[in-house]
């Protein structure tokens, strides 16, 4: 003999899974999915980083940031250029990856 209320207990768990995980599925479609930014100083060595990665030589020197990309002349910016571009970042504006 089976135990009708333990299977139709698992049956109807699983059911509520699989409208939960559909419920999930349409909220991140239409939605997007819940982003978690980074801290000043984690994005500024990404940032950096994927300067670097492109090609461009970076050197740091007293709060200012210069950037030469090959055949081009040397660029500066202050970490308060890129205290701006953080918030803008922050706001939701622009996406890192």
């Amino acid at each position: 003999m089976i135990n009708r209320g333990r299977v139709m207990s698992a049956t109807y768990t699983r059911e509520l899974s699989r409208i939960k995980a559909t419920q999930k599925a349409y909220e991140y479609r239409h939605y997007g999915r819940p982003v978690k930014f980074l801290e000043f100083e984690d994005w500024f060595n990404w940032t950096i980083n994927k300067i670097r990665s492109r090609g461009a030589k970076v050197e740091i020197f007293c709060k200012v940031v210069f950037i030469t990309w090959p055949g081009q002349d040397m660029t500066a910016f202050t970490l308060v250029d890129f205290e701006q571009e953080y918030k803008i970042y922050r706001n939701g504006r622009r996406a890192t990856t």
